[in-house]
């Protein structure tokens, strides 16, 4: 299962080596990864070509830079990249100026170029690698990052900012080493931590992210702690410990996401009524959300309280008539209710009407009308309803099924046997149609072919709370996977 919050990523912490002794630093680097005749010469021209003065108002930049006053370095720089549109040192502080504040749209191409003139430096390549995270990019963070954590590997910010591109870029085993690399640095930040603990758990390695979530203070717990540490126990096989996780992440912070995925949890385990008593308190807060109602409604399903779950599907299907999944979820509602004191279940044939290609929608409103009493049952209908839906689907056994028990209601007991023995062959394992047809062979009289059924069904009801359960399971599914 995919989870819910997974791809909800923790803010990046974004690194910008700041100017701070720039000329020496790129000097270091630029040594280290170039032969020191090339990068001497580069230098030297930059350097021939600046005049005394501008070398002076350079200095005085960076100066102020270093010391927090970029509004006076600003204008500074500005003038002598018209004039010095190569030099290393006024692209990469005034693209950091730009990237601060936050003008990002400034600020690439003069890191880009200050990567490009110096691509030995580590401080040029870990600053493009951020600006290109800060800009959803993560494509083109991953050489700058990597690059920058080859010159230098000691730097924890670039190797935690290098776990993230790795973690954008779905490489969760890498990002897992990198944010590994960086804890071996220093401590890391409850952020981080959630972050390193993600990757983990994306990775495969659950007990890993455990011991890493298990560090975290409870003063550095969020919700967004509480909920990856309640997926990191659900994958562990811990259900109640992640439940708890889950309940305490809405608590921290009662978000529709984070109700919603303390009901999912509940569902899961098949805590019917407690998820039930959950979604009521997420609709009441947020009484806009079809997952919430949508929960609520597969809740009561699961309990058997199939009116109740009718009438909620029957409400989403009329928000939204076009939506097959309400259709068949009402549809199954209504195919288990014994009684006609329901709302909702006839707009199960205006939907098939509007859909004849959607079989199981058909099959469900035939079954509701199959249900009527005697004196209220249009069997002409449902016969049509079910027609409709061989046709548009002729591998669908209940479809088959509810066209013999329609034949046998009509006391039609050798017409019976067709159908159902369509169903068998297309689900043998389907124990009311062995029942149906031995039925129809006890009519018939063929005593041994009805016994042999009996057998049969009486086998298979062995297996019908196996199904029942692989069913629940299958209609819940498609709740971990809303947006």
């Amino acid at each position: 299962m995919s989870s819910i919050f997974l791809a909800q990523c923790r803010p990046l912490s974004w690194h910008w080596l700041r100017a701070s002794t720039l000329f020496a630093a790129v000097m270091l680097w630029g040594l280290a990864v170039s032969s020191p005749a090339t990068f001497g010469q580069a230098r030297g021209r930059a350097a021939e070509a600046m005049t005394t003065t501008d070398a002076a108002k350079l200095r005085e930049a960076l100066a102020d830079y270093d010391q927090g006053r970029s509004e006076q370095a600003k204008p500074i720089l500005q003038d002598l990249l018209v004039h010095y549109p190569a030099n290393f040192d006024i692209n990469e502080t005034l693209g950091l100026i730009y990237a601060e504040a936050g003008d990002f749209t400034a600020a690439l191409p003069l890191l880009e170029r200050a990567a490009h003139l110096q691509p030995g430096a580590a401080i040029a390549r870990a600053n493009l690698g951020t600006a290109y995270l800060k800009l959803n990019q993560p494509q083109k963070a991953l050489p700058e990052l990597e690059a920058a954590a080859r010159f230098q590997p000691r730097d924890q910010q670039t190797q935690t900012n290098l776990a993230h591109a790795y973690l954008e870029t779905n490489e969760p085993a890498k990002a897992a080493h990198a944010f590994s690399s960086a804890a071996a640095l220093g401590p890391l930040d409850a952020d981080t931590m959630h972050d390193r603990a993600l990757a983990l758990l994306e990775s495969g390695d659950a007990a890993g992210a455990k011991r890493v979530l298990d560090a975290i203070p409870q003063s550095g717990r969020s919700d967004a702690t509480e909920e990856i540490a309640g997926e990191t126990e659900e994958r562990l096989g811990n259900y109640r410990q992640a439940e708890e996780h889950f309940s305490e992440a809405a608590r921290l912070n009662p978000t529709e996401p984070n109700i919603y995925a303390w009901v999912v949890e509940l569902l899961r385990h098949f805590s019917w009524q407690p998820a039930v008593k959950v979604a009521d308190y997420g609709i009441q807060q947020f009484p806009s959300s079809t997952r919430l109602k949508a929960a609520r409604g597969i809740a009561f399903y699961a309990d058997n309280r199939y009116k109740e779950a009718a009438a909620v599907f029957s409400d989403l299907l009329t928000a939204n008539p076009g939506n097959a999944t309400w259709a068949n979820l009402l549809g199954r509602n209504c195919a288990l209710i014994a009684d006609t004191t329901v709302t909702g279940c006839d707009s199960l044939q205006r939907f098939a009407d509007q859909h004849p290609r959607n079989a199981e929608a058909a099959t469900y409103a035939a079954t509701a009308l199959l249900h009527q009493p005697a004196e209220k049952r249009d069997n002409a209908r449902a016969r049509a309803l079910l027609q409709q839906a061989a046709a548009a689907d002729p591998s669908l056994a209940d479809t088959y099924y509810q066209l013999g028990v329609l034949d046998q209601e009509e006391s039609h007991w050798r017409d019976s046997t067709t159908p159902l023995e369509k169903a068998i062959a297309l689900n043998p394992a389907f124990a009311e149609a062995h029942y149906r047809l031995a039925r129809a062979y006890s009519h018939l009289g063929r005593r041994e072919d009805a016994a042999r059924e009996i057998a049969l069904q009486q086998r298979y009801a062995k297996q019908q709370k196996d199904s029942v359960d692989a069913r629940l399971k299958e209609v819940t599914t498609f709740l971990t996977s809303t947006p």
